[in-house]
């Protein structure tokens, strides 16, 4: 029998939790939040109790009730009384299918012994990033420590004394080299030490499974879809992918080798299947126009917005700082990313002139990371006054969330702030939006690539306006969706990381599409000979 549980994201974008079960062998693919569900109780300030481990996101339902699965550290003793634990699904391995938190933002709560699988990309991306944001239960995806129960039922961390960071188990689909290991052995603070389990490259088989790894073209460098022999056939997890990045010759490839395959099943993503647009935007579009905005900012300052980890916009921005004599200034931990990843995959990104860092006030003294990138980058540092006096000479790379840093600095007139990332997706995104353009306003910068209305003091915020062509989605389109599935024609479409997937429908002809209840959580589909 083979049995395919969809924990969370058949509905929503994101929060994939996929449970594949194969004779005896229980693989999750992927395990990450699921923004749309934490924001109706979590923000910026209010979060879950680290004093109570797990215990608020399981009473909430923001965590599937399974046995098992979860860290016996961050349980709290009162947590077992109730009825959370009374489905157990047997784990023997989690495979992730890249580095967004969506993905594989939840993955510091499961069990330590549960060996992870990724690409060799993905991995170092999600040690750069718990490294830059510390170690806190929700966020310790590649290494943790463990709690202890104080006598009032807190889960504290050990002494300090006694404190260290324990090494996940990693298999890494990939190369594996000296750079690699050393970085991976690395611990970012002073005060603690990271015992650091060795990745091993990632076998064909696991358990009695085999399995073949694909990588993808997405907005972030890494991502991999997977397919897997059960006993019923080939059951294939795209996780996110798309056809118009400078990669998309990955994704072509893997339509042809799964095509191959005849799957059984395919569990496909659906994030743009409602949306009925015209023109596809390449990564080339993009600099283009960019580069057109950015030379008609000429001596003025120019800031750019994009994901932190979307590394091809990063390159995208630093070669239009090339072509319009600017240096393209990123903060400290932009820095940490790209060397990272320099380990799997060397460029020439610190030879270039053009790339400095941009120095942000902090009132704590910069932690043993940030100092090795301040001794190490000296003559690369740039300063708010250094702006302030050259104001043409640079592209800031900054989001909404780093804007406060712009109080200091008088814009002259005709200075730009080019978002270059995804549109609002829900009211709460909508709402950073209208912050966003305040700051703008009392700061003097043109926004490109997003608008919000001008409203009444007492009416509606109104939603923002993204004029195409500022960026790419990561996310294939609902046109080539569709010619993903009638390539590949799987026996059964299992649609995920969707608000919609109704527009899948289109293929019933092809293949049977398999849709989850609106009114269910879940979605389980089982596969034998006699089902």
């Amino acid at each position: 029998m083979v049995k395919i549980t969809i924990i969370d994201g058949a509905r929503s974008i994101g929060g994939s939790k996929i449970h594949l079960q194969s004779g005896c062998t229980g693989l999750l693919l992927d395990f990450g939040i699921n923004y749309n569900k934490w924001g109706l109780y979590y923000e910026e300030f209010v979060g879950p109790r680290t004093a109570r481990g797990i215990n608020d996101p399981i009473r909430l339902r923001l965590l599937p009730y399974l046995g098992n699965l979860y860290r016996e550290d961050i349980i709290p003793d009162d947590l077992y009384a109730g009825d959370y634990f009374r489905e157990t699904k047997q784990v023997d391995a989690v495979f992730v299918s890249h580095a967004h938190m969506d993905h594989c933002g939840h993955i510091g709560v499961l069990r330590e012994d549960i060996p992870i699988y990724c690409s060799v990309m993905t991995a170092v991306i999600m040690k750069a990033m718990q490294d830059v944001s510390g170690s806190e239960i929700f966020s310790e995806n590649v290494y943790l420590t463990k709690r202890e129960k104080d006598d009032g039922g807190r889960l504290i961390k050990s002494p300090k004394n006694k404190v260290s960071a324990i090494g996940r188990k990693f298999f890494l689909f990939g190369e594996i080299n000296e750079k690699l290991r050393c970085f991976w052995e690395l611990s970012p603070w002073k005060s603690k030490s990271l015992i650091s389990l060795p990745p091993q490259i990632a076998g064909e088989v696991i358990n009695d499974v085999p399995v073949k790894f694909f990588p993808l073209d997405h907005s972030i460098p890494g991502a991999s879809g997977y397919a897997f022999e059960t006993e019923e056939g080939w059951v294939i997890y795209t996780g996110d992918l798309r056809k118009h990045g400078k990669n998309r010759f990955l994704t072509e490839k893997f339509i042809e080798e799964a095509s191959k395959l005849r799957p059984l099943a395919l569990i496909i993503e659906g994030t743009r299947l409602s949306k009925e647009e015209k023109n596809e935007h390449s990564e080339e579009e993009v600099h283009d126009r960019c580069l057109e905005e950015v030379k008609k900012a000429e001596g003025k300052l120019v800031i750019a917005d994009f994901s932190p980890r979307h590394l091809e916009r990063l390159f995208t921005f630093l070669d239009i700082a090339k072509q319009t004599n600017r240096k393209l200034a990123v903060l400290m931990k932009d820095i940490y990313l790209l060397q990272a990843t320099e380990t799997v995959q060397p460029t020439n990104v610190f030879e270039q002139e053009e790339l400095c860092i941009f120095e942000q006030l902090k009132a704590s003294s910069p932690s043993a990371w940030e100092e090795k990138i301040l001794k190490g980058f000296a003559d690369r540092i740039i300063k708010i006054e250094d702006v302030q006096k050259n104001q043409g000479d640079y592209i800031l790379c900054l989001s909404f969330y780093d804007i406060n840093s712009m109080t200091d600095i008088t814009c002259e007139e005709g200075s730009i702030y080019i978002y270059s990332s995804s549109e609002a997706y829900e009211e709460e995104q909508d709402i950073d939006f209208w912050r966003l353009n305040n700051w703008l306003k009392f700061l003097g910068l043109k926004p490109i690539g997003f608008q919000v209305p001008e409203q009444s003091e007492n009416a509606r915020k109104p939603k923002p306006y993204f004029p195409p062509g500022y960026h790419c989605s990561g996310h294939a389109s609902k046109e080539d969706l569709l010619h993903i599935v009638r390539c590949i024609r799987p026996k059964y479409l299992i649609p995920v990381h969707t608000e919609n997937p109704s527009p899948y429908l289109e293929l019933k002809d092809i293949t049977h599409i398999i849709l989850e209840d609106e009114k269910n959580n879940d979605l389980e589909v089982i596969f034998s000979e006699n089902a």
